[in-house]
C-alpha cells in the first residue's frame, strides 16, 4: 500500500511511464512474498500513477494540455476559485478507492514466499547526473509556479531548463566525472512518442481552423445551456467512457477545444467542463491498455516477471472496476468544486 501511495504521488511531477518502470518491479517482488499474482501488483502501481498524474501541471500531458487550451496555471491545480483543486480531490478520490479495493487485492492471502531467497542488486546512481537532475525538476517546478510573473511559455521554461542541464552535465563529464555523454542521453529520448504529440497539435489546430469544432459545438451547447449540472454530468461520463476506448490524450485536446467554443456561443463558464474533461479522462483510461500506456507496460512487466502469457480478461478484471468505481467516487467529490 505504501509502495502504491507513494507511486502515485511522485506521478503528480514525474511521467507515468517511468513511474511504473521505478515501482512496479518492487511492488512485484514484495507481492511475491505474501501471494499477491505480479499482474495484480504491476497493475495497481500503474493506475495509481495514471491516477494522480493530472493532480498537478507537470505530472502527465493532459495538465499541460489543460494550461495550453484553458491557460490553467500551477497553482490552479492546488486552489482554484477559493476551493480545494486538482491535486486534494484526485489524492481524496485515489486513497477512498484503494480503501474500497484494498481487501480484494492486496491484502496477504498466502505467506508461502517467507523472502529468504530473494536477491536485490544495489542500484548503481551516478551522483552528479542524479543530483544535476533532481535540482532542474525542482526548479522547473519553482518557475512554473510563478510562470504568469514571468511572462514567458512554460515550453519556453522546460527548453531553458533542460538546455542548462545539458550544459553543466557536459561541463561536469569534462571535469571526469562518471556521466553519461549527451549522445547517449539521446538515445533514450522517446522519439515516437514525441512525433505522435507533434502530429495530434498539428491535427487539433487544423481542425480549429477549418471550423469543425464550432460546428460540432452547436450541436450540444443547448445541452450545456439548459443545466450547468446535468451538463457537467453529460460531458464527465461520455468523456470517461470515450476515454477507456481511445488513447485520452487525443480526446482531451478534441473536447477542451470544443468547450471553448461552446462556452463563447452561448456565455457559459467553461472551467466546470475543463475540469470534467480532464479529470474523468485520465481517470477513464485506466479501463484499458489500449486507453492507457502504463497500464500495457504494467502487463509487459507482470509477463516478463511470470513468464505467462495473460489475457484480456485477466487485466480488465482489475483495470475496470479500479476504472469505474474511482470515476464515480471522484465525481461525487467534484460537484461542490464544481458548484
Amino acid at each position: 500500500m505504501i509502495i502504491v501511495i507513494v507511486a502515485g504521488l511522485i506521478s503528480t511531477f514525474l511521467a507515468n511511464v517511468q513511474v511504473v518502470l521505478l515501482f512496479a518491479p518492487v511492488a512485484m517482488t514484495l507481492g511475491r512474498m505474501v501471494g499477491l499474482d505480479p499482474l495484480v501488483t504491476s497493475m495497481i502501481v500503474a493506475v495509481a500513477a495514471n491516477h494522480m498524474g493530472t493532480a498537478l501541471m507537470l505530472g502527465d500531458l493532459p495538465p499541460l494540455l489543460l494550461h495550453s487550451v484553458a491557460g490553467a496555471e500551477f497553482f490552479d491545480f492546488l486552489w482554484f476559485r477559493g476551493k480545494p483543486s486538482s491535486f486534494f480531490l484526485l489524492l481524496a478520490s485515489f486513497l477512498a478507492t484503494l480503501a474500497v479495493f484494498y481487501r480484494v487485492w492486496l491484502r496477504p492471502k498466502d505467506r508461502r514466499y517467507s523472502g529468504d531467497g530473494l536477491s536485490y542488486e544495489k542500484p548503481i546512481v551516478l551522483k552528479a547526473p542524479a543530483v544535476t537532475s533532481v535540482v532542474a525538476l525542482a526548479t522547473l517546478m519553482i518557475l512554473a509556479a510563478v510562470r504568469s510573473s514571468l511572462g514567458l511559455p512554460l515550453g519556453a521554461l522546460a527548453i531553458i531548463v533542460a538546455i542548462l542541464t545539458a550544459a553543466v552535465l557536459e561541463v561536469t563529464r569534462v571535469f571526469g566525472k562518471a556521466v553519461p555523454g549527451f549522445d547517449e542521453v539521446l538515445k533514450d529520448v522517446e522519439w515516437e512518442a514525441l512525433a505522435f504529440y507533434v502530429a495530434l497539435f498539428g491535427l487539433t489546430g487544423a481542425l480549429e481552423a477549418s471550423g469543425f469544432f464550432e460546428e460540432v459545438s452547436q450541436h450540444i451547447a443547448q445541452i450545456v445551456a439548459s443545466s450547468t449540472f446535468l451538463a457537467y454530468g453529460f460531458i464527465y461520463w461520455v468523456t470517461a467512457g470515450l476515454s477507456m476506448l481511445v488513447e485520452h490524450d487525443a480526446l482531451i485536446l478534441v473536447l477542451l477545444y470544443m468547450v471553448k467554443d461552446i462556452a463563447r456561443a452561448v456565455a457559459i463558464d467553461p472551467w466546470p467542463y475543463y475540469w470534467g474533461i480532464v479529470w474523468s479522462s485520465t481517470l477513464g483510461s485506466n479501463a484499458t491498455i489500449a486507453a492507457a500506456p502504463t497500464l500495457y507496460l504494467a502487463l509487459i512487466m507482470a509477463e516478463k516477471e511470470d513468464h505467462v502469457r495473460r489475457s484480456w480478461k485477466d487485466w480488465l478484471r482489475i483495470t475496470l472496476p479500479f476504472s469505474l468505481v474511482s470515476s464515480a467516487i471522484h465525481f461525487i467529490l467534484s460537484i461542490p468544486f464544481v458548484f
